[in-house]
């Protein structure tokens, strides 16, 4: 890189670290891991001052490294009992072993990471490895990168660079190596044991600036190497004391802090020009610091942290005390094609919170995703679970009905579908009911309930079973019942008819007839006068409605009264226990 180059990142740092003293620091906490008193230490961010000793016991002896994990809880090396611990990330009280010894060859574990894809890496010190581990079970998954691979060797710290691929940094001189970031495949030695002196590798960074910062633990000092090619840029960062360097970060402020191993203290440094400002931790009760970590004062909560597709969580943004002015703060998802945030919310001037929503898509299997707020450097994120739908509800309109009628199916989810939409397999008991042809119904992509019709049978007799609904191990059953059509109404034309006339008469059912039709019975108050006749003229005691039709009709043959008034005679129509009665008039 030529002088101009140089001097273009220079300005651009600077500006970098002007913006983000402008931020206020309020509420920031630093947690620094004190190796030989078994304790993760606590400090104000802001001023370096001791709070309390906020993760102690749970057996850890040699802590290395620690980190607050995607759901707020503090993740703690201990490098002496070959595990990684769990603390509550609010009380530091000891929660249980995250990782246990021996877990898939686990074995003086110095370093850790999250990646977006919800998986642990885990530098593996005892055997120069990288493991991966489930980032919310701890399940061991693979060997990350082979022991050995590519001369490692007393690997201490990785760091994810800018092109994607992961650098891990050897002690026992071994420089800098990179591997691919995809498959933990060897690549090359990026920075060369002895560039710039650099022996004995411990932390090493990416800076704001793009560069890689390397904690030269036996020269004392800070060494700068280009991000991309990996040449020697110069010392960056030396003196004030600084002894044993181990433990590197630039913190919200935009300086550089270091931990001094020996020199019991954290180290700041200016973030631009490496020049010392002091130390910032030396409280006298630190011995022995390894790494540390600032935990940020914009924080980021969500309720819940797990859900089913298609609902909402609601995320909260918070700073430790309101502000003067509005605070912007920039939102993001890991995959938006899962969840999706607002691209910002403004925490209002004198307040110290802000809520927004974050809405979520139909899946086919559970996915995380990481939800970040960022302002300046400190980006606080959460792990939001977000579940496949299943089955909530089948439901039938209505659940009884005459055979020959259709039925409408609603099928639910208690979440929207995922790609492809969710496809419910459907089955009847109920012989009088048919289901659509495919035997199944698709709720679509980002919905949570789709229609089907049931369509039936006629039937002499009622018919009752079950349509069932499943959807991957959800089952929902609803009973249907098919019953044989009723009488409906029984109609005359005319109503008024001379002796001697006929009139006509029809039926009709609530449903359609069955096979074999269905027989009305048919009976008159006066035979003498009116009587139910065939086509042929002889009289009738029922009448039939055919298979699939509504209604039937009938003659009414009457004889003249000879009588000078008016004769009623009532017809009378009966199916099952239901019975029509029309009056016909035989006038003289």
């Amino acid at each position: 890189m030529g002088i101009g180059g140089r001097r273009a990142v220079t300005a651009v740092a600077a500006g970098l670290a002007w913006a983000l003293s402008q931020l206020p620091a309020a509420g920031q906490e630093l947690f620094v891991c004190a190796f030989y008193s078994g304790a993760v230490r606590r400090y104000d961010g802001a001023t370096g001052t001791f709070i309390n000793v906020f993760a102690a016991g749970g057996g850890v002896n040699g802590p290395t490294f620690a980190a607050f994990g995607p759901d707020g809880d503090l993740y703690v090396s201990s490098y002496n009992t070959d595990q990684i611990l769990r603390y509550d990330g609010a009380t530091g009280a000891f929660k249980g072993v995250f990782i246990d010894a021996g877990e898939g060859g686990l074995d003086a574990p110095v370093h850790f990471a999250w990646r977006p894809d919800g998986r642990l890496y885990v530098v593996n010190n005892g055997n120069a490895s990288v493991l991966r581990f489930d980032g919310a079970t701890g399940a061991f998954i693979d060997t990350f990168v082979a022991p050995g691979s590519g001369g490692l060797v007393e690997p201490r710290s990785l760091a994810w660079g800018p092109d994607g691929n992961l650098y891990i940094s050897g002690f026992n001189n071994v420089g800098i190596k990179r591997y691919d970031g995809t498959t933990g495949a060897f690549l090359d030695t990026f920075v060369p044991y002895g560039s710039g002196g650099l022996t004995a590798a411990q932390d090493s960074t990416f800076g704001p600036d793009g560069n890689l910062y390397v904690a030269a633990f036996s020269k004392n000092q800070v060494l700068r190497f280009d991000g991309t090619t990996g040449a020697f840029l110069g010392v960056f960062a030396s003196g004030s004391g600084l002894s044993g360097p181990t433990g590197l970060a630039f913190g919200p402020d935009g300086h550089l802090y270091v931990s001094g191993h020996y020199s019991y203290r954290i180290h700041r440094f200016d973030g631009v020009s490496g020049a010392p400002m002091g130390d910032f931790v030396a409280d006298g009760g630190l011995t022995s610091p390894t790494r540390f970590v600032f935990r940020s004062a914009l924080r980021l909560s969500l309720t819940p942290t797990g859900l089913v597709g298609g609902r909402k969580a609601t995320a909260t943004v918070s700073i430790p005390s309101p502000l003067p002015d509005d605070l912007p703060v920039a939102l993001s998802s890991s995959d938006p094609t899962v969840a999706t945030v607002p691209a910002s919310v403004l925490i209002p001037a004198g307040q110290a919170f802000q809520t927004f929503k974050v809405s979520t898509k139909g899946v086919a299997a559970a996915t995380s995703v990481d939800v970040s707020a960022t302002r300046g450097i400190e980006t606080p994120r959460v792990r939001l679970l977000v579940k496949p739908a299943d089955l909530l509800s089948l439901s039938l309109t209505p659940t009884s009905t005459v055979g020959g009628k259709s039925v409408a199916g609603k099928v639910t989810l208690n979440g929207y579908a995922p790609p492809g939409g969710a496809v419910v397999a459907l089955a009847t008991t109920n012989p009088a009911a048919t289901l659509p042809p495919s035997g199944s119904v698709t709720v679509a992509q980002d919905r949570a309930s789709a229609f089907f019709t049931v369509r039936t049978a006629p039937v002499a007799a009622k018919k009752t079973g079950k349509v069932t609904a499943a959807y991957r191990s959800v089952t929902k059953s609803v009973t249907l019942t098919v019953t044989p059509p009723a009488l409906k109404s029984l109609s005359l034309n005319p109503s008024t008819v001379p002796g001697g006339s006929p009139s006509t008469r029809k039926v009709v059912l609530t449903g359609l007839a069955p096979a074999g039709g269905m027989a009305v019975a048919l009976a008159t108050s006066d035979g003498a006068v009116a009587q139910p006749v065939d086509g042929a003229g002889s009289p009738i005691s029922s009448v039939t409605v055919p298979a699939g039709q509504l209604s039937a009709s009938f003659t009414v043959r009457t004889q003249p009264t000879g009588s000078t008034s008016n004769v009623l005679v009532s017809i009378t129509a009966k199916l099952g226990t239901v019975s029509k009665s029309r009056t016909l008039t035989v006038t003289p």
